[in-house]
């Protein structure tokens, strides 16, 4: 049972509520080898849409950075791009989910493998034209690991910070962190990182699995009430408000939204959150994952769609498939989301994923990445805020993690919330209350 309650004060740390934000879009190599209508390629991108984009993945052999001939050739068309718009960064990101752990634990273990490879690093990205780079270490969660990458980040940004540039700018450190937050505690020191990386993407999404054995939305926006003990720790909200409740600044922080949906194989006629499965979906014609669709291969399903009033999120089902998924609608929750809190952007997995051609979802191209950019770039609140200095006001010292986005000490200026009615889970983290939540 959800209660509702009247707040008169909620703090938050004060950041700039205006336009300015980060728009971070990955871009797959692996999308130009996709046949037909879904093979992707840097002709296709709106250089204006992005503010970021990262080239992925590199790879680490003897503790040095690595890219083939073909990726380095595929990347040079994504760096090209900067003629365009000389805004725009381009990264360069080394990981992901399918990489060899064992080499970022090798690589970090000594400030001797360290410095290697943060030198190859240094003269990686200024030989091909990148602004920066992403690290995607999943998951530095021993107790050695998480030092090493705390280390690793440290030595990065002095050796970026006293770089002679030549004129150029200074390199970008940037990171993919977990949303879970069993591996945020695990893996990350987290005022130590934000101390050392420009921005924080928190992968605030593929929070649910098979182990599940029913249906469950990937990326909530908050929390629903059949998410009960860690459960309610797997939204969206929750992964943001950790972050930054542990130490991370707001402007840094980017929140992770997806381009494709996760799906399952329904057990029986039941459809709704919650039904059993016998398994993952089948895979897509295109990306050939079980268990996950494109933007693009969602739209080509003809589902029923429904939507989850609670996470503020859609799911979708045709015949024995179930789909869950941002739309349109849910990714200008989520926009609105960081705007509300002061938040430094979004960051997409990825701009091949979404229909970039405009001709399947009758949407125009890039329908999801056009609407998070719209909904940024207006940069409204949902709620007004008046300054702690303005108030007089500090944040509680107590249950600050949860009605507080700012130090649990209060020591810093807030933001004040008057009069916003929030809904509060049994469990769960104290939440805003928008329209069906």
């Amino acid at each position: 049972m959800r209660n509702i309650i009247q707040v008169t004060v909620l703090c938050l740390i004060f950041t700039s509520l205006a336009s300015a934000f980060n728009l971070m879009c990955y871009v797959d190599e692996a999308s130009r080898s996709r046949a037909g209508p879904a093979q992707f390629d840097a002709s296709k991108i709106d250089v204006n849409l992005c503010t970021h984009l990262v080239a992925v993945y590199g790879d680490i052999q003897n503790n040095v950075v690595m890219a083939t001939i073909e990726e380095l050739s595929f990347f040079d068309t994504l760096t090209a791009l900067k003629t365009s718009n000389p805004d725009l960064k381009v990264l360069f990101g080394v990981g992901g989910a399918d990489f060899d752990t064992n080499k970022f634990s090798t690589m970090a273990a000594s400030t001797v493998n360290r410095n290697t490879f943060i030198q190859s690093v240094k003269l990686f990205l200024r030989e091909n034209n990148f602004d920066g780079i992403l690290l995607d270490w999943r998951y530095p969660d021993t107790s050695n690991s998480k030092n090493q990458f705390t280390a690793l980040c440290q030595e990065m940004a002095s050796v970026f910070d006293s770089e002679p540039t030549g004129g150029n700018e200074r390199l970008l450190l940037t990171a993919a962190v977990s949303g879970h937050k069993d591996h945020m505690d695990a893996s990350y020191d987290v005022p130590q990182l934000n101390t050392h990386l420009d921005l924080i993407h928190v992968m605030a999404h593929d929070f649910y699995n098979l182990q599940d054995r029913v249906t469950r939305h990937h990326a909530p926006l908050f929390q629903g009430s059949m998410d009960t003990g860690n459960h309610a720790r797997y939204n969206a909200e929750y992964s943001m408000m950790y972050w930054k409740n542990k130490g991370a600044s707001a402007e840094k922080v980017l929140m992770g939204i997806t381009t494709y949906g996760r799906t399952f194989t329904l057990r029986s006629r039941f459809n709704r959150l919650g039904s059993r499965i016998s398994g993952p979906g089948e895979a897509g014609t295109y990306t050939g994952n079980p268990g996950y669709l494109s933007n693009y291969e969602i739209c080509s399903h003809g589902l029923t769609t429904s939507w989850s009033e609670q996470h503020q999120v859609p799911y979708g089902y045709s015949g024995s498939l179930w789909v869950g998924y941002d739309n349109q609608e849910s990714i200008a929750k989520k926009a609105t989301f960081v705007i509300d809190y002061g938040f430094g952007g979004a960051a997409v997995w990825s701009l091949d994923q979404d229909d970039f051609n405009g001709d399947v979802c009758d949407q125009g191209p890039y329908p999801l990445v056009s609407q998070l950019y719209d909904y940024l770039e207006a940069g409204i609140p949902s709620i007004n805020f008046t300054t702690a200095e303005e108030s007089g006001t500090v944040c509680p010292q107590e249950g600050a993690e949860n009605s507080c986005i700012g130090e649990e000490t209060g020591s810093f200026p807030c933001l004040i919330i008057h009069s916003v009615t929030l809904t509060v889970g049994v469990t769960g983290p104290i939440s805003k209350n928008v329209p069906g939540h």
